[in-house]
């Protein structure tokens, strides 16, 4: 017998569970204090290798203090570099479109838990008369599908 519901073929629970995870147990990386620091610093620096620099860093991380992409606006607006303004708006668009993904383990146990099984077996001997009876749980929520395999006796 195959049984689907929530409990049973299905990956409702850890789906459910990825799903309402608080969005810092993701391994997208926000800067530390020193590092938002450093940012700052790098931002308002006069030398353009430095700003360039600093925007770079600043792209590799998912989420950004309010500071930090308030001076990246501010250098933006106000630098007449346009590989600085180009970086700038790059770096903006991979960090806004960028979201926390599912390591390849939970993948692989989402995978694991959709695939097909049998969730119980049984072998049934017909009665006197050759009547099966077995009995099968019934759930509002699911489905439950019975395979019965074998031959009559003449």
């Amino acid at each position: 017998m195959y049984q689907f519901d929530k409990d049973h073929n299905s990956y409702f629970h850890l789906g459910r569970e990825l799903r309402e995870r608080p969005p810092a147990a993701s391994k997208l990386l926000r800067p530390n204090d020193a590092q938002v620091a450093q940012l700052l610093a790098g931002f308002s620096d006069q030398d353009p290798v430095v700003q360039l620099a600093a925007v770079k860093q600043a792209a590799t991380f998912a989420d950004l203090p309010e500071s930090v992409v308030g001076a990246a606006y501010q250098l933006h607006q106000t630098t007449k570099d346009e590989e600085i303004r180009a970086a700038i708006e790059q770096a903006g668009k991979r960090i806004v479109t960028r979201q926390p993904g599912f390591d390849p383990m939970q993948v692989a146990r989402i995978k694991e838990l959709s695939e097909l099984r049998a969730t119980r077996r049984s072998q049934i001997q017909a009665d006197s008369v050759g009547r099966f009876r077995f009995k099968v749980p019934v759930a509002a929520n699911g489905a439950n599908v019975v395979v019965m395999k074998g031959r009559l006796a003449d």
